[in-house]
């Protein structure tokens, strides 16, 4: 008998998107899956689509929730709240969790399962991400050329995740949470939804077997304005107290340890330098910008990162003095921008936009990067690999 295979989502706004992922789950080209949806509170016409796919495919398990859970200043209690009680209902051999705007190739889940079947010792399985733009237009260059994700068919999970801590983006490099696991795996390494889900799945779940890789598994990352992560960001909320939280709750350093006191020590150092060397950044590019209310939320992890404020100030005064400069001439070319523009609006015929003051807007104005490549819409592509 074939194995089953649960797919877990969850949706509260951004139907359309919802509805390309659920259509790309359903229309899999492996039959034998358990598909668990929690609608956290979605308005009436996520309900009413909902409800009429779960009465049309007896393969959807779904769960609702009269209000919405989530909370944007705990964001990752939302979704393990959501996460751990789909798992109460999920029976499968192999689970996955894909976000509600998502969509999957149709051969995804065929792909992994005969990863794990194919290797007993497989105990995690992933394709690789390529984004897509609200339009669902592919961008070409991933999809096609690729920078990252070279490695062999199965490796040992503990290699693939000091690649990435040591940056070698060409063997493991993900934009989120892609790995398929096996259920006895999570099991026994306590749980698949935890604080800091992506490097608890990276750091507490791959390591400890063998993890298989199939390139021609796409998992379309889609990219728009709306996308959860982005608000976070503006917002300054960056998980940091919940990577301390993953890192003492899992025991890390104990699980790593069999692979050698230093290479356990070395996993939780690094993973913590690295969630240091995030909350710096996003501080310094705040404040630079005059975003005071994310800066203040940044500078709120101080109270567990106790260099924040020296490490801060070296930025500034050590590393890059020129940011203070940026910090003072960025009101002061905004107020030139928006003068010229009244100026212009009041007396239009006195031309006020001179060579000088083009300079002045175009330098103040960065280029926005062209993200996507008007490709074909990602079921075309899907049809054609």
């Amino acid at each position: 008998m074939e194995p089953l295979f649960t797919v877990i989502t969850d949706v509260y706004y951004g139907l359309p998107y919802f509805k390309e992922t659920v259509e790309s789950i359903i229309n899999q080209t492996y039959k034998n899956l358990e598909i668990i949806i929690s609608n956290n509170g979605g308005d009436a016409s996520v309900c009413s689509y909902v409800n009429e796919i779960t009465k049309m495919d007896s393969r959807i398990v779904l769960i609702t929730y009269k209000t919405n859970i989530f909370n944007i200043d705990d964001p990752c209690l939302g979704i393990t709240t959501l996460g751990n009680k789909a798992l109460e209902f999920a029976t499968g051999d192999y689970i996955l969790y894909t976000s509600y705007d998502d969509p999957l190739s149709l051969d995804y889940v065929e792909r992994m399962v005969k990863l794990f079947t194919n290797n007993p010792n497989c105990t995690s399985a992933a394709g690789r991400s390529v984004s897509i733009d609200f339009n669902g237009s592919v961008n070409e260059t991933e999809l096609y050329h690729r920078e990252n994700n070279f490695r062999q068919v199965y490796i040992p999970g503990h290699e693939l995740a000091l690649s990435y801590l040591r940056d070698e983006y060409r063997v493991f490099a993900e934009p989120g949470t892609i790995f398929s696991i096996r259920r006895d795996v999570f099991q026994k390494y306590d749980g698949f939804f935890l604080k800091a889900m992506e490097l608890s799945h990276l750091y507490g779940l791959v390591p400890f077997g063998e993890t298989g890789f199939d390139e021609d598994a796409i998992y379309y990352w889609r990219r728009h304005s709306t996308q959860l992560n982005l608000d976070l960001t503006d917002r300054g909320v960056l998980g940091y107290n919940d990577t301390l939280d993953m890192i003492n709750d899992i025991n890390l350093y104990k699980r790593w340890s069999i692979y050698g006191e230093d290479v356990a020590q070395y996993v939780v150092d690094k993973i913590m330098e690295n969630a240091r060397n995030s909350v710096l950044s996003h501080a310094v590019m705040n404040l630079c910008n005059w975003r005071i209310k994310a800066f203040r939320k940044n500078a709120s992890y101080a109270v567990s990162y106790s260099q924040f404020w020296g490490d801060l100030s070296e930025e500034f005064f050590v590393k890059s003095p020129g940011r203070l400069l940026y910090m003072i001439k960025k009101p002061v070319v905004e107020i030139a921008k928006n003068l010229i523009r009244l100026l212009d609006k009041i007396k239009p015929e006195y031309k006020i936009k001179s060579s000088l003051f083009k300079i002045l807007v175009s330098r103040a104005t960065p280029q926005k990067e062209q993200l996507f490549y008007n490709g074909p819409n990602y079921k075309t592509v899907k049809n054609q690999m």
